[in-house]
């Protein structure tokens, strides 16, 4: 698994959860490399 784009496709984000990007169609934010 390559979690740099796993946990993106998850309902819940260990970024941030209130936030939503709507760059990537609601996807939740994540600065992290």
């Amino acid at each position: 698994y390559n979690i740099n784009w796993n946990y993106g496709l998850l309902p819940q984000t260990w970024e941030d959860p209130s936030f939503a990007n709507p760059e990537v169609e609601g996807a939740f934010g994540d600065n992290d490399p």
